[in-house]
């Protein structure tokens, strides 16, 4: 989810829903608890809809997993072919 937040460097909660093919409900707890972190922030609540946008501790947060992730990535790749994850 900091992700794809991250990549859009602010969106919607409804998209990023749509987006990571989640329920409302389930990405209204996922935001509140990286809100609650400090990892994201809401930027406009305008009715139901909110515009998220990362934290500067959450930019932190992604960037030094980042490199975790790669090598995730490489063993996964490495044990199970090389394809696009």
């Amino acid at each position: 989810m900091l992700v794809a937040i991250g990549i859009s460097q602010q969106c919607r909660a409804k998209d990023l829903a749509n987006l990571l093919s989640l329920s409302a409900a389930a990405t209204t707890r996922s935001l509140n608890i990286l809100e609650r972190n400090g990892w994201v922030s809401s930027i406009d609540r305008s009715g139901k809809l909110r515009s998220i946008a990362l934290s500067k501790t959450g930019k932190s947060l992604l960037l030094s997993a980042y490199s975790d992730w790669e090598k995730a990535k490489e063993k996964v790749e490495s044990e199970f072919g090389s394809t696009t994850f």
